[in-house]
């Protein structure tokens, strides 16, 4: 509630932008990976006159969609347009980090029933996976947030249901999550 109050706040205390790029964009957009563009003009140039505002309620938006379980494709695309890569890295680790932790805490205290009648034989599966790597849980939580076997919001969903503990969950999820984006340039031709 906390976390949603600020976003709101944040959202409606935005100092206005000359012209008319922002028209029509709100945070609806997010999840139109169509118009990406349109809030990506809209951001550019805003963020030219208010750097700070953007980059916490980027921020904000990102730990908040992480922290419900969702998918922050556009915002990682939008991380990319607006910061240059190694600030873009830093700054969606950040999200990717404490929104998972919050998405753990929630899951941890309320989806227990959910998602063990949903996921029940995903569930043991990663239980006993987890009990056996209890001695290397750092790399077993690295090796989740990396594997395609896993879905990053079905991890941050169960992981505390299974034993995981906070600690590595949220170092994998700072680090593992950005190994991937950080192989791919090299990839490329």
């Amino acid at each position: 509630l906390a976390h949603g109050s600020l976003v709101a706040w944040l959202l409606c205390s935005a100092p206005t932008i000359e012209g008319n790029v922002c028209d029509g964009v709100s945070p609806a957009l997010l999840l139109d990976k169509d118009r990406i563009q349109d809030l990506w003009a809209c951001a550019s140039a805003y963020q030219e006159a208010n750097w700070w505002h953007v980059t916490a309620t980027f921020m904000a938006v990102y730990i908040a969609m992480k922290g419900l379980a969702g998918p922050a494709f556009t915002l990682c695309i939008l991380a990319g347009a607006l910061y240059p890569l190694p600030l873009a890295q830093f700054l969606t680790g950040v999200g990717e980090a404490f929104g998972s932790s919050a998405c753990y805490l929630l899951s941890g205290a309320l989806a227990r029933p959910v998602v063990g009648r949903l996921f029940p034989a995903k569930l043991e599966a990663l239980r006993l996976r987890a009990e056996a790597e209890k001695e290397h849980m750092l790399i077993f939580n690295v090796w989740l947030r990396m594997t395609p076997f896993l879905p990053n919001w079905f991890c941050n969903l169960a992981c505390p249901l299974v034993g995981v503990p906070l600690r590595p969950f949220f170092v994998a999820s700072l680090f593992g999550t950005q190994a991937g984006s950080r192989a791919s340039p090299l990839a490329s031709p």
